[in-house]
């Protein structure tokens, strides 16, 4: 009875760990196909600093520990270019993820327009 207690303790433990996911990827130019520097992205459409990263040199972005949103919000000199749709959901069963974990999803921007073209 020990074992079975001390087995059930083990798989509970294991099963309740959380593998935090975390919204990273690229943003990309869409006229030029290089990589835009210093958009702020954002988990919340009002911009609160604290809920903000900005792209590197190499367009890369990336949040840790704040776990997933279902929209990201891509911002140029505090002004709201578009937005992304991180979770969705296909015919209403199965969970679709983009720009989530160590997924190398990339979004393209006309900058003249201000607009998503592609991701």
């Amino acid at each position: 009875m020990k074992q079975y207690l001390i087995l059930f303790i083990i798989v509970f433990i294991i099963s309740c760990s959380s593998s935090s996911k975390n919204h990273e990827g690229y943003v990309y130019d869409n006229s030029t196909q290089k990589p835009i520097y210093n958009l702020a992205i954002c988990l919340e459409h009002n911009k609160l600093k604290r809920e903000c990263v900005y792209t590197s040199k190499k367009g890369f972005f990336k949040f840790r520990e704040n776990g997933l949103s279902k929209y990201i919000y891509i911002y140029e000199n505090n002004n709201l270019i578009d937005s992304i749709q991180c979770i969705r959901i296909q015919g209403g069963e199965r969970l679709q993820y983009c720009f989530v974990d160590k997924k190398a999803d990339t979004v393209f921007i006309d900058m003249k327009l201000k607009k998503i073209v592609r991701q």
